[in-house]
Parts: C-alpha cells; structure tokens; sequence
C-alpha cells in the first residue's frame, strides 16, 4: 500500500490531501491536519499489516507495519546532489537503484536471495565509499545542538540507516519503488 499527503487550500484554509491506494483501489480525503490523527480517522493505515510505501515523513513510522521508502524522492535527491552539488556518489547510487529496480522487474517483481545479497553488498559499497566525498560535518566546538547537515549529506544517511527500507521492494513481491500510481512510474524515473 501506497501513502503520501500534499497540501490543498478548502475555503481559503490550508488543509491536507491524504492519499492512501494500492494497485486497485485508492483512498483520498481532506483533513484539517498533517499528523496522525489525520491518518488515524479512516483506520486504513493504523490497522494494515502489509508494506507501506511511503516518502519518509517520520509519522508513518508510527505504525506497526514493514515500510518501504519511496525510491521516486531518492532518485530526485540523487538528482539534485549530483547536478547541483557535484556529488559523484550520488550519481552512482542512483544508477544503482534503477540497475536494481531493472533486475527486479526482470525477474518478474522479486529477487532470489543470492541476487538481493549481491546488489545489497553492491548498494553498501557505494554508500561506503560516498562517506569520503561527502562525509559528516564536522562540530564547531562550543557550539550546542546538532550539527547542521547538506541536503546530500541527509540524503545519504538516510539511504544508510534505513537500507532496509530503501531496498524492500527487491525481496517483497509486488512491493514498487515508488509512491506514486504505476502508470506514472516511468515518467518520474526516466
């Protein structure tokens, strides 16, 4: 199942969109608010066991179910890292997630547990060798709070600490790269 939200104006008032669908069927209802309750009034995603596809806002970590992080906004990032930063890395990683995201596809929606190993050392690899090109800010000394990160910098710990996540559409059947509806996919990853 897919989820995501966006902002719309109902009667001059900022209120939110929020989409949750899957291959057949799709929800959309207006709320006045982005958080949880918001997502808890229809009870679709507070009782679903499945995969929740979803662009990493940190609410939908709330539920009790596996996530899948939408692949659409790391290519962009990507995207937008290497044009715009010159991060080398990014490029790689994202020629990556298309390379895997083909092989996933030609295998007819899943990888074998041997060629999920093999593209998962492959992605670990390339993060790994991204921390030399783009690595941690260092911390100014007396200086309180977290030290504040580059836009490839959060994007690259993310496709780290939430590998998982990232890569959970190469083992589970039917679970896509993205948020968006299938027959939008190939505009937004070409």
């Amino acid at each position: 199942m897919h989820a995501d939200e966006t902002g719309i104006n109902i009667g001059g008032k900022r209120h939110w969109l929020h989409n949750v669908s899957s291959t057949s069927l799709t929800l959309l209802y207006p709320h006045e608010k982005l958080g949880r309750e918001a997502m808890d009034m229809f009870g679709v995603i507070p009782s679903f066991q499945g995969v929740l596809c979803h662009d990493h806002w940190k609410p939908y970590y709330l539920y009790d179910c596996l996530h899948s992080l939408c692949n659409a906004h790391h290519l962009r990032g990507l995207e937008r890292a290497f044009e715009q930063d010159q991060q080398q890395w990014a490029k790689a990683v994202q020629t990556c997630l298309l390379d895997i995201n083909a092989a996933v596809d030609d295998r007819g929606g899943t990888l074998n547990v041997e060629d999920a190993k093999r593209w998962r050392e492959h992605y670990r690899k390339l993060l790994a060798d991204a921390e030399h090109e783009c690595p941690p800010p260092v911390p100014t000394p007396n200086k309180r709070g977290r030290v504040k990160r580059s836009k490839a910098r959060n994007l690259l710990e993310r496709l780290v600490n939430y590998e998982a996540d990232v890569l959970r559409f190469t083992v589970f059947f039917k679970v896509v790269v993205t948020v968006f509806s299938y027959s939008t996919l190939p505009l937004l990853l070409h």
